[in-house]
């Protein structure tokens, strides 16, 4: 349910002379645990280049995010009976949060340790900083550290849709000549939360009851659906079978430099966003000098500008900015990506307590029988 960006542009992590190592064969100094595509390489190398502190840098590498939440399990379930080191951060998407919270996977850090933390929007803190109860004198602490962002969008095919009105939004995602020819991820919060945003609330509504119109919206769009699905979305889109497909930016925005016929839309209304973490696992020991000096490179300007050069996806220090401070990646494509509103109106999926969770499962459920 909360594997994102299954079709997400692969980043190379190879010829690199990154050591690939599992957590049994772990040596001195820090271990990254990622999911395949999550960390260019190209940035563990300018942290080593610059460093200050000694000691190597490892990367273990699962195919997926639910496979690394796995691992968090085991390392949780084996604590005090052996079963291999842990990793000292693993990268999961927020949407992963709320449950590692939940279970005890993780462990809060101090963030007074972290020196660009207080110059971030305020969003991150609302994300990280939730249910954390801290004990006197332990300053301010948070549950991971987002090190990347990216935000749906919607990209369609202009050739095949030239008898209506352009793509603005959500909202037009309705038409009737999309009937069977739209591809949307096959999550619940993200569906839910289109639609929660074309009809003008948060994605983070505790109450979906207060929202007006949203069941029969959804049922719309569900008639509009050709495939659920976060996999071959791009591949259907440029073979015909779909006319539109909603998807996260940094795997679409290569796919629009490839075929002038694709046009590419950050919903006027609003879109959602999913940033990358870097969790602490249970069990160990408060972070060390390297720990921090990694995660405040990892807010620094230096990163930014090394994530915009080898990868699609924006920097923690970008959220809120104006079109214009947009990485050049992104301004290559010039008027054919219509980004008026990711940075301003972009919201972070925020965790839900069990009780809502149920009420966005029931709905989910009632509109995939629909």
């Amino acid at each position: 349910m909360m594997d994102r960006r299954h079709f997400i542009t692969r980043c190379g992590m190879v010829g690199l002379g990154l050591a690939l190592a599992s957590c049994q064969a772990r040596g001195p100094g820090l271990n990254l645990a990622v999911w395949e595509g999550a960390l260019p390489g190209q940035l563990v190398a300018a942290f080593e280049r610059q460093r200050q502190t000694r000691g190597s840098v490892q990367l273990t590498q699962q195919l997926t995010p639910a496979k690394l939440y796995g691992q968090l399990e085991t390392w949780a379930s084996n604590q005090g009976q052996g079963g291999g080191e842990i990793a000292d951060w693993v990268s999961l998407p927020d949407a992963w949060l709320g449950p590692s919270q939940q279970r005890s996977l993780i462990r809060p850090i101090d963030a007074r340790s972290l020196g660009a933390w207080s110059t971030l929007a305020p969003v991150w803190s609302q994300l990280l900083g939730q249910g954390v109860q801290a004990a006197a004198g332990a300053g301010e602490p948070i549950w991971g550290v987002p090190y990347r962002w990216t935000a749906l969008g919607i990209l369609y095919d202009t050739d095949r849709l030239q008898t209506i009105a352009p793509i603005r939004g959500w909202g037009d995602l309705i038409q009737p000549q999309l009937r069977q020819r739209l591809m949307v991820p096959d999550q619940d919060r993200l569906v839910l939360g289109l639609g929660l945003k074309a009809l003008g609330s948060s994605a983070n509504t505790p109450d979906l009851g207060t929202v007006h119109g949203l069941e029969d919206w959804l049922a719309q769009l569900h008639q509009q659906v050709r495939w659920y699905s976060s996999q071959h979305t791009l591949k259907a889109l440029i073979t015909g079978d779909a006319w539109a497909v909603v998807g996260w930016l940094d795997a679409l925005l290569p796919v629009l430099a490839q075929y002038p016929n694709l046009r590419l839309v950050i919903p006027q209304e609003g879109t959602l966003a999913s940033a990358d973490l870097w969790l602490r696992p249970q069990g160990l020991a408060s972070p060390g000098a390297l720990d921090w000096e990694w995660l405040n490179f990892c807010l620094s300007q230096d990163f930014a500008t090394t994530l915009g050069i080898y990868n699609q996806a924006l920097a923690p220090r970008l959220w809120g900015l104006t079109p214009q401070h947009l990485p050049t990646a992104w301004q290559r494509y010039g008027d054919r990506l219509e980004a008026s509103t990711v940075l301003t109106q972009s919201e972070l999926l925020q965790p839900l307590s069990p009780p809502v969770q149920a009420t966005y499962a029931a709905l989910w459920q009632q509109l995939r029988q629909g």
